[in-house]
């Protein structure tokens, strides 16, 4: 199960989805750059952004869980959320993308009269 909680730390709603699709993935914040000096030896440098993971889930939800997602994210995006993932991971941070811009629908994936909701976001940990 994934739980997502808001706003954080006084928390008014929690949200439970199921677990994401790939699980989850962490987006490296450092970049490395290879400098080859006169001499011709390769120096590398490690540049930091900052010490935040950024990491990325994707879900596929029922219309129902679909739209009751977008109202939270409606009324809790701009604030801090707490997620609790599914190996009970304890993140705290802000959405960064918005999961609504391009999302369709597909039909059948859960049962025969159902359609599903593809939705990814970002999420900052602080």
């Amino acid at each position: 199960m994934f739980q997502l909680s808001a706003p954080y730390p006084e928390v008014e709603k929690n949200m439970f989805l199921p677990n994401p699709e790939l699980r989850d993935s962490v987006t490296l914040s450092s970049t490395v750059q290879i400098v080859e000096v006169m001499s011709g030896d390769p120096y590398t440098y490690v540049k930091r952004r900052n010490d935040k993971n950024v990491y990325s889930f994707i879900f596929n939800l029922t219309r129902e869980k679909f739209l009751d997602l977008k109202k939270f994210f409606k009324d809790y995006a701009h604030k801090k959320i707490q997620i609790v993932n599914y190996d009970d991971t304890v993140l705290i941070g802000n959405i960064l993308s918005n999961p609504f811009i391009n999302s369709g629908n597909r039909r059948g994936a859960i049962g025969p009269n159902t359609e599903t909701y593809p939705v990814s976001f970002q999420f900052e940990v602080i």
